[in-house]
């Protein structure tokens, strides 16, 4: 694909998801596409294909929110045009867009709320991210302060899951070592689970293969506290029966 091509199927991106959004402008959207214009145009490939599917994904998400639970649709629509640059909203938002896609692609019936941000019948679902772009603590420091934010609000409970995106820890820290880091999360989140009140806790990671296909997505771990809700339990098992999974050669995205 030449140059040229490249930078106006980025635009093109760029202008359908504005028009999704039925906006004229968003300066953290044009952020994103500004970094892989700048991945292509410094020869980094995988970057660059990286980001633009990062973009082409967002707008399925919509899409499927959009025929699959409006209102959910409509919501976190509101919150993408209102997300600002320097709040990481945008990513949590995108975060949150993922996991409702995921829901509807696996049958999954679930309301939009704020306290949780999920609620499928009894059970509850909380998301947050993980964000470590210039501080000094390291990504495990980073992780437990997110799951204590989490259980210091009052909603947290045993039939609740919390998922937390911590693709930026990763982005930050030495990729070569990406496995080791995901290792040490998870056997975090399986000490912590059992101190606070979730009933489990899920470690996301976005990733792409390196593999000709580009397969992007979020990979995950999950860990089920010894007394997590009988509801927790029965639906992990059910529509998440791979808890532990591994996560195939990642390359984890520039996220400014």
């Amino acid at each position: 694909m030449s140059k040229n091509i490249w930078f106006d199927d980025l635009r093109a991106q760029q202008q359908a998801l504005f028009e999704t959004l039925n906006i004229k402008s968003s300066s953290v959207i044009e952020n994103q596409i500004n970094v892989a214009i700048d991945a292509g145009e410094h020869g980094n490939t995988l970057a660059a294909i990286l980001n633009l599917n990062r973009i082409g994904l967002l707008r399925r998400d919509l899409s499927i929110l959009e025929t699959s639970n409006n209102h959910a649709y409509r919501a976190l629509r509101r919150d993408l045009r209102n997300a600002k640059d320097q709040d990481g909203h945008f990513h949590g938002t995108r975060f949150e867009l993922s996991v409702a896609a995921q829901l509807c692609l696996r049958g999954i019936g679930f309301t939009k709320q704020e306290r949780p941000d999920f609620r499928v019948g009894e059970l509850g679902i909380e998301c947050t991210s993980c964000r470590k772009a210039g501080g000094k603590a390291d990504a495990e420091t980073k992780f437990l302060e997110a799951i204590a934010k989490k259980n210091a609000k009052p909603y947290g409970e045993k039939s609740s899951i919390l998922k937390i995106d911590v693709t930026n820890l990763f982005f930050h820290d030495d990729l070569k070592e990406w496995q080791s880091l995901l290792d040490q999360l998870t056997n975090l989140a399986r000490a912590e689970v059992e101190k606070t009140k979730y009933g489990a806790i899920g470690i996301y990671l976005f990733r792409q293969s390196q593999i000709r296909t580009y397969e992007i997505g979020y990979g995950f771990n999950i860990v089920i506290a010894k007394n997590a809700h009988t509801d927790v339990v029965a639906f992990l098992n059910q529509h998440y029966p791979n808890v532990g999974v591994t996560i195939p050669g990642p390359a984890i995205p520039k996220e400014s």
